[in-house]
Formats: C-alpha cells, sequence, structure tokens
C-alpha cells in the first residue's frame, strides 16, 4: 500500500470514530479506481463506500512539497561543512533555522541560494547572541510544570498568559531576525533564529509567502463528475488537513449551488482531521437543501435511516 493510501486510510478510520454511522472497524478496507477509495459495512451488515478528497489548494500542496525537498538540502549543505566547522555550528547552534522566501522563486533559484544563505547563518556575532539567548532561558522544573497546569485548570487564564509570569516566563521561546543583505531582498524575506532547537544542531523550516485559495467547490465539482463501480450506496467525504479551514457557515456558502442528484453520491460529509470534528453532517441537516437529503439521499434509505437511529438511541443511553 502506497502512503496516500495508507493516509486515506488512517483518516478515513479517524472520522469513522466520530461519524454516527455504526461502523464495523474490521470492514473497512481500501480500494482502487474505479471502485471508491473506502469500503465498508454498518453494524447490521449493509455495505457502504466512501470516496475521500482533501480540500488543499495546488500551490498550498506544491509549497508544502518544495519545503520538504529545500529542507533536505539545507541538511545536507550542513553535512558538507568541513569537519571543524561542522562540529562547531553543531555545538553552538542547536536552534531552530525559519527561512522564508519571497513568493514565486523556483525551487532551482532556492537551492542556488543556499550557500549565500549558510554564508549569513554560522557567523560570531550571531553566536554570541544565541549564546546570551540561552543564558537567559531555561525549562520548567518538573514542580513548576505541575503548577503550571494546575493554574490553567483552575483560573480563566490562558497559557500564553500566564507564561508572562515569574517562574514560567524563563521557559518562554525566543528568536530574533536576521539582517537581509541587499543581494537577497528580492528572493529572501526572512531568516529567524529561534530557540530552544533541538540538541545535535540547528534544524531548519523552509517556507515561502503564498497565497492561498479555498478550493472546495472545485474539488467536490471534479469528483461529481467521474464514475464509481460499486455494488454499495457511495458518501463523499472532503477533509481539511493541511489547507487552513474556513468558518463553518463559510465552508458551506462555497458549496450552496451544488446538487448531488444525477451523481454517483447520495451525502457529502465535511470532515476536519486536525480539530478532529465532523464540520457537516448530513444526517443533522435541515430537509430541503441538495447537500443534505438528495433524491436518493441517506434519509431516504429507511434501512441506514433504522440503523443510524438504533445507533444513536444506544449513545444518548
Amino acid at each position: 500500500m502506497d502512503k496516500q493510501s495508507e493516509n486515506e486510510l488512517r483518516i478515513f478510520k479517524q472520522f469513522a470514530a466520530q461519524c454516527p454511522y455504526p461502523i464495523d472497524f474490521k470492514s473497512i478496507e481500501k480500494r482502487n479506481p474505479p471502485e471508491p477509495d473506502i469500503l465498508c459495512q454498518l453494524s447490521n451488515g449493509t455495505p457502504l463506500a466512501f470516496e475521500l478528497v482533501e480540500c488543499i489548494d495546488n500551490s498550498l500542496s506544491r509549497s508544502i512539497y518544495n519545503s520538504c525537498e529545500l529542507g533536505k538540502a539545507f541538511y545536507e549543505e550542513l553535512e558538507r561543512l568541513p569537519n571543524l566547522e561542522k562540529k562547531r555550528v553543531k555545538s553552538h547552534f542547536q536552534i531552530l533555522v525559519s527561512v522564508v522566501f519571497q513568493k514565486d522563486i523556483t525551487i532551482r533559484k532556492k537551492r542556488s541560494l543556499i550557500k549565500p544563505i549558510f554564508a549569513l547563518l554560522w557567523t560570531e556575532e550571531n553566536e554570541m547572541k544565541i549564546e546570551s539567548m540561552q543564558n537567559s532561558f531555561s525549562v520548567m522544573t518538573p514542580e513548576e510544570g505541575a503548577e503550571f497546569a494546575d493554574i490553567i485548570e483552575k483560573e480563566n487564564i490562558t497559557e500564553d498568559e500566564l507564561l508572562k509570569r515569574a517562574p514560567f516566563s524563563k521557559a518562554v521561546s525566543q528568536s530574533f531576525d536576521l539582517k537581509i543583505p541587499k543581494q537577497l531582498k528580492d528572493a529572501v524575506k526572512r531568516i529567524t533564529f529561534f530557540l530552544p532547537g533541538l540538541s545535535g544542531g540547528p534544524s531548519f523550516d523552509i517556507t515561502e509567502a503564498v497565497w492561498i485559495s479555498h478550493p472546495i467547490e472545485k474539488r467536490v465539482r471534479d469528483k461529481l463528475k467521474k464514475k464509481y463501480t460499486t455494488g454499495s450506496a457511495i458518501d463523499l467525504l472532503v477533509y481539511y488537513e493541511l489547507q487552513p479551514e474556513l468558518p463553518d457557515n463559510n465552508i458551506l456558502a462555497e458549496l450552496e449551488f451544488i446538487s448531488l442528484d444525477n451523481t454517483n453520491f447520495r451525502s457529502l460529509w465535511i470532515y476536519s482531521v486536525t480539530d478532529d470534528r465532523i464540520i457537516y453532517n448530513p444526517l443533522e441537516s435541515l430537509i430541503g437543501t441538495s447537500l443534505a437529503v438528495p433524491e436518493k439521499g441517506i434519509m431516504k434509505d429507511k434501512k441506514i435511516k433504522t440503523i443510524v437511529q438504533q445507533k444513536n438511541r444506544g449513545d444518548r443511553e
């Protein structure tokens, strides 16, 4: 099974734990096209299929992929340093290095800038700044950690607010921005050192400025055009994992003019992987909406409706 299939199976099982359908977890299996992504059974043996689609902007997915590739390139460049210099950097720069590139810089151009960026990072001046920051930073003791958790539980205060108080303020992460030279400003937006970092040397977070659109309508319409081979009813599961979510009402407004009539799908669900919650549940929606109860909608299927009602009664009891 490839990584995408493993990821979809993981996400569906997480969704299934929140779904009001009484899904038999042992029956969940990943399928290949032209079948829908997931085939499973309800507790009464009724088969049900799900097609999954991630709501993610293409520019964001490209940016994440490029960031991973560039991160590897930064680590490789670190390992190519002369031994004495590499030992010094790993010993004195136990920090997180965040590099933010300007928008629309090609990955080839970014790779060509790694050496000039490295020349900015490991200077004696930066080493002295880090040493000064490290001297003012320390982690909480176990007793302070327990006191911190106790205050959060008992008082109406956020973690950020509590971290302003002594002795907890000593554990606040610190950072400083490096000055970007003129010859790099067109390509590099910001370089920041963050403390504390990981032991064993610097770690890298390589990103770029990117404009993100909200593609849920296009993603859903693309799925509705496809045909699937299965003997089961099919539900469409739209999920958020990497894409920042809009407020729930805005998400639903994006789908206002989409109907499931004359498609392979009976119902549509929207699920947040990061929050582990169902954003849109067709079983709880108002009758008459095109997404909630299409002509062949799940509330028209008496067998499934009955088993769902039985599960809900069991949950309340």
